[in-house]
């Protein structure tokens, strides 16, 4: 084995975050194993199989993507690129620590289209390498973002939120809320503010959807709580990383239903 640089990269699953150039010792096999993980990775999105490519995401990383958004990611790579021809290394690193084999790469990857930057990071796991972090860079993917054609979750989350505000859940709200969201309403004045809409509508509490409709890059529910009283509760889904739709405001107010 010998010393060789290796690209260490921070990513989210929309860009570069971090970049710093240090040395790792590279294992035998390092190249080859990378080149497996981007072939099968970017190869299912560039066909388009959004579904499969998703499950090729650590557990981790799921929980901060909605598999219907990154299905529709990749129907748009399958559209602008297309099948993934050949694979390119720039850079890699692969090794094992404590925590188990940990992988890294970035590449070239040329399509039936065009070409794109690819970047990935990996950690082994009981089904083998789970991809941490991940990243194509293609002018023709820059404005790839459409809002849900699906928008059953996001209905589901909207009104999961509003049904623990009126039952007094309010870690259940506030894990739901977008971390700005949070940051500018502040958990004490939450918890608070859940406590006086639980005693405002009292027992028998209900939850109805009265309208959804969209606005730019934003879903905007409306639901109806009855219980002793009745209240109305707007609540906006916004896609801060594209990837995932959080709750970014929320009001309510005397229903006049």
């Amino acid at each position: 084995m010998k010393r060789t640089p290796a690209l260490i990269v921070g990513l989210s699953a929309l860009g570069v975050v971090t970049c710093c150039v240090a040395f790792s010792m590279i294992l035998v096999g390092g190249a080859e194993e990378n080149k497996k993980v981007l072939n099968e990775f970017f190869g299912d999105l560039g066909e388009g199989r959004g579904q499969d490519a998703y499950q090729r995401l650590h557990p981790d990383l799921q929980k901060k993507i909605d598999q219907v958004m990154f299905e529709q990611f990749a129907l748009v790579i399958k559209k602008e690129l297309g099948k993934l021809t050949d694979v390119t290394i720039k850079q890699f690193n692969k090794k094992k620590n404590s925590e188990g084999l940990f992988l890294e790469a970035t590449a070239r990857g040329q399509f039936e289209k065009g070409v794109g930057e690819l970047e990935i990071k990996a950690s082994g796991t009981g089904e083998g390498p789970k991809l941490t972090k991940f990243n194509i860079s293609s002018p023709k993917l820059s404005g790839w973002f459409q809002l849900p054609r699906d928008r059953t979750l996001y209905q589901a989350r909207a009104q999961s939120f509003a049904e623990a505000l009126c039952t007094g859940k309010a870690q259940v709200a506030w894990d739901l809320m977008n971390g700005k969201l949070r940051t500018a309403v502040g958990e004490a004045k939450f918890t608070e503010q859940v406590k006086k809409t639980l005693a405002y509508l009292g027992p028998s509490k209900e939850v109805t959807l009265k309208s959804s409709k969209a606005n730019g890059r934003t879903l905007i529910f409306t639901f109806t709580i009855r219980g002793q009283a009745a209240l109305e509760a707007v609540i906006t889904i916004s896609f801060p990383s594209e990837f995932r739709g959080e709750i970014t405001t929320y009001q309510l107010k005397p229903s006049k239903g």
